[in-house]
């Protein structure tokens, strides 16, 4: 039997700046206007002080725990805009670096700081707003995410899901189960993996052997 290929596949890298941060007009034709940009700056802005303030709390004792979210806002911005552009009708199952996104789509600022005091009030989210509590297990909530668009597709409602995850948690079984059986199902879900070369303590080339 000859030699075949069984499977081969490629991921497209698609970049709208390149690193001196010049804009590629044609690959940005009918993305974010002029006032959407203004807006997801002035939102970056505002929660990147919103972040300073937490840590301080925080570094001072007023606060148990914080993960910062400098330098991974803008993730969470474009997503957030996606969602709000849909009328804040589908569902944010975040970890807990998305807090523009989840303050965008309708989570007032005070609950992630009730959060992550300790105090119970920071997880009852309000009514008509759809967004989980923060995940602190890492890699466990892709599944509630799939479980949410399954429900979503059986109901025939035009809603996606999104699970906001970093790199360590594609390592965790919860995380690859999530994403197998939302492909197997077709299911109306988006995992947005954040790779930030980092998975708690150790390096993504220490690891993963993937790519």
């Amino acid at each position: 039997m000859p030699k075949t290929i069984a499977y081969s596949t490629k991921i497209e890298h698609i970049s709208i700046l390149d690193e001196e941060g010049n804009l590629d007009a044609r690959l940005a034709r009918n993305t974010l206007t002029d006032d959407d940009v203004v807006f997801l700056y002035e939102q970056m802005s505002i929660v990147r002080h919103y972040d300073e303030i937490a840590f301080k709390l925080q570094r001072s004792g007023r606060m148990g725990t914080y993960p910062q979210n400098k330098g991974q806002e803008a993730v969470a911005a474009g997503a957030g805009l996606a969602v709000k552009q849909r009328g804040s009708t589908d569902w944010l199952v975040p970890c807990y670096r998305e807090n523009l996104a989840l303050f965008m789509n309708g989570l007032p600022m005070e609950h992630i700081l009730l959060h992550w005091m300790g105090d119970e009030r920071g997880n009852q989210i309000p009514e008509g707003v759809n967004i989980t509590p923060i995940s602190i297990p890492i890699g466990t909530h892709p599944l509630h995410a799939a479980g949410i668009a399954w429900a979503q597709k059986y109901r025939g409602e035009d809603r996606v899901a999104i699970a906001f995850f970093g790199d360590g948690a594609s390592s965790e079984g919860d995380c690859l189960e999530a994403l197998n059986f939302a492909g197997a199902l077709e299911l109306p879900c988006v995992f947005l993996c954040q790779n930030n070369k980092w998975a708690i303590s150790v390096p993504s080339r220490t690891q993963t052997a993937s790519e």
